[in-house]
């Protein structure tokens, strides 16, 4: 599947001292709703916004975000690639797509894509400076990681979403010091932002009473997610506050067995499974607290979205948590896999005075707004790309 359009390609005045960034391709795994996906539609929006001509290279079939980007006149390629089906000539086939679009930067996220657009690069496009992204704290085992370091040479820079991702990617051999940076995600701060008309419709629509706890997460049922504990824990929970709710949006693999523990563990009536929405913003504002179980992490979108909304959380001490969630000023920090530590900390927020929880939910607006808007990250990821390129000869 090929979903682009022919846009005349800029150049570059070479009178121009610095050089300019006018075109950016992004190649990504896959289009579904993940946190990866999200930073790559919002970064690419706000790129088109600002008037860079901006390509999507899909490795999958995408299933999110499609309408988005191509409605905004964003070029979108599918490689048509299928899951644990490695194809070389897709190797070739991006290289086409490089030389077609004819961009500035490129820039990979996901191990995956990275992988793949390091060997494009060395048989396609060498002279185009490539940024890497990985987007957690791990991205699979040893081979993956072994994968990483011989084909460093070939990124121009590597960048992971935390200071611990970079940290452990140093450790482990998969990127040289120096060679991987600490780069954030960043979040739409006018999307996602306390309302409290849109509160009351919403909670209505919902059919939850205006001063009963409501408790979001956002996230897919996989093992990285831990959802077994937060179901744990959120029973010990209604011991305490019995008119709580549970809202759990996203899908994934162990979907079903995350039912099956709900009615096990007598919960299922006190938890709302939600599916895919298009309505987080809302589903935010209609919320007391954000919830996150993970075991592992890199920089959570949605723990920068909920931030935004100026929601507090509770969220385990994994990858960068806690630069997103700080302990005792907007949420909590707890210890991964800790069922006793994450319901004491879920009873204690809902404990609290309703003025102290807005003032925990705006030192978290405050924090996504000085650290992690869309706009300053941005403007980051344009610094970065033009201190790559070679500059124009006088």
């Amino acid at each position: 599947m090929t979903i682009t359009s022919s846009v005349p390609h800029k150049t570059t005045d070479s009178a121009v001292a610095q050089p300019t960034v006018h075109r950016t391709l992004f190649v990504i795994t896959g289009l579904d709703y993940g946190g990866a996906e999200t930073q790559v539609r919002d970064v690419a929006l706000a790129f088109k916004a600002r008037g860079l001509s901006v390509g999507v290279v899909s490795m999958l079939l995408p299933v999110a975000y499609q309408d988005d980007l191509t409605s905004a006149g964003i070029h979108l390629w599918s490689l048509d690639m299928k899951r644990k089906w490695p194809d070389p000539r897709m190797v070739w086939r991006l290289a086409s797509i490089v030389r077609q679009f004819k961009p500035d930067i490129v820039h990979s996220h996901m191990i995956h894509a990275n992988l793949l657009a390091r060997a494009s690069r060395v048989v396609g496009w060498r002279k185009i400076p490539l940024v890497c992204t990985a987007h957690n704290v791990n991205e699979g085992g040893r081979l993956r990681m072994y994968a990483y370091r011989v084909t460093d040479r070939w990124a121009s820079i590597t960048t992971n979403v935390s200071q611990a991702a970079v940290d452990r990617y140093v450790a482990v051999g998969a990127a040289p010091a120096g060679h991987i940076i600490y780069m954030p995600n960043g979040v739409d701060m006018s999307r996602f932002c306390p309302d409290e008309e849109r509160r009351t419709a919403v909670r209505h629509s919902l059919g939850l009473g205006a001063d009963g706890c409501v408790i979001l997460a956002v996230a897919r049922f996989e093992e990285a997610k831990n959802h077994a504990g937060m179901l744990r824990a959120f029973a010990r929970v209604l011991e305490t506050h019995p008119s709580a709710t549970l809202l759990l949006v996203g899908q994934g693999t162990l979907l079903n067995a995350t039912r099956t523990l709900a009615t096990t563990l007598h919960v299922a009536d006190s938890v709302r499974f939600l599916g895919i929405r298009n309505d987080i913003p809302d589903l935010m504002r209609a919320s007391d607290l954000y919830l996150m179980s993970s075991l592992w992490e890199g920089l959570p979108i949605v723990l920068l979205e909920a931030a935004a909304s100026g929601l507090p959380a509770v969220a385990t001490d994994v990858g960068g948590n806690p630069t997103a969630v700080l302990d005792g000023i907007s949420g909590r920090i707890v210890s991964p896999n800790d069922d006793e530590a994450l319901v004491a900390a879920v009873i204690e927020v809902l404990n609290m005075v309703p003025a102290a929880r807005r003032s925990w939910g705006h030192a978290a607006r405050q924090l996504a707004q000085s650290s992690f808007s869309l706009e300053s990250v941005a403007d980051r990821w344009l610094s970065l790309y033009a201190s790559l390129i070679e500059p124009p000869v006088p």
